[in-house]
């Protein structure tokens, strides 16, 4: 697999591209772990400045259902498409995962896409190394589905992060939606909230996957794995007796992460963030 160097602050790209930010309290970095042929990179820990809300947090840590959520987004291609013979394929899964502990919350992101010559498992193998051992409650968006596509793979029957995305093995929240009947899309419920996801174009995708141009996959990944971790935080602070104050402090935490980081996933989130706490603000003072 071809290596991509390591951009301004750890930023990193790969024929199968990871990128890690952990944050937002120690400056210490942290060496990933080597699998096999996988390319590794350096985990960063942007240094944030705690905020006075953070005595509030333990009200956060204890009305969540755990004190670690992964939100887990996939990219999907449908490689039977031009010969109207459905083949979906995931080629790419991204993990964000925030962290409520002591007095503040960590964050980290980590997204992967598999060239167009790496065998289909390889996702898996990514996956499982990433899953194995996690102690979280994981989040997503019809995560069921995107489980037995994995599961169809070989040796998936037996993989620890098919049963972990099928909720077999720990907690998971299903964000999917219906109305009538019918399911929600996912850009659908986004747009419904005012969280910035990505727009999929499949013709566009094909031709990047194909010819090893990953960089708009990726950052797709990374705009809708942050708006998963959103979407679940909105639903939780909803049937709590103080959402607003939860979902303030979330807000706040995460803008820190977000400011602190240098991809576009992050810009466009703070900006979002950015504009519903100044329009917030304009609601309560007329």
């Amino acid at each position: 697999m071809k290596n991509r160097r390591e951009g301004k602050r750890g930023r990193a790209r790969a024929s199968l591209p990871r990128r890690s930010f952990t944050g937002c309290i120690s400056s210490q970095p942290v060496s990933a772990a080597p699998l096999g042929g996988f390319t590794t990179s350096r985990v960063r820990h942007p240094t944030c400045v705690p905020g006075s809300d953070d005595a509030r947090l333990m009200d956060l840590y204890i009305m969540l259902p755990s004190h670690i959520i992964t939100a887990v987004a996939f990219a999907r291609l449908d490689l039977g498409d031009t010969l109207d013979r459905p083949a979906p394929q995931l080629i790419g899964a991204a993990l964000f995962t925030g962290h409520v502990a002591n007095a503040s919350v960590q964050f980290a992101l980590d997204a992967a896409v598999l060239s167009a010559r790496d065998a289909p498992e390889t996702l898996l193998t990514w996956l499982n190394h990433r899953l194995e051992h996690d102690r979280s409650t994981i989040t997503g968006y019809n995560l069921v589905g995107d489980a037995r596509l994995l599961e169809a793979l070989p040796l998936g029957r037996w993989s620890p992060a098919v049963r972990v995305l099928a909720g077999r093995r720990q907690p998971l929240i299903d964000l999917s939606a219906t109305a009538d009947g019918k399911p929600i899309a996912f850009r659908t419920c986004c747009g419904a909230l005012g969280v910035p996801c990505s727009t999929p174009d499949p013709v566009r995708d094909f031709s990047d996957w194909c010819t090893g141009r990953h960089d708009a996959i990726v950052d797709a990944l990374e705009l809708d794995v942050i708006a998963l971790w959103r979407l679940t935080m909105l639903q939780i602070a909803a049937r709590t007796s103080f959402g607003a104050d939860v979902q303030r402090i979330i807000d706040t935490h995460l803008s820190r992460w977000l400011r602190c980081a240098d991809f576009a996933a992050a810009a466009t989130h703070l900006a979002a963030l950015n504009a519903s706490a100044a329009s917030t603000t304009h609601f309560t003072t007329h």
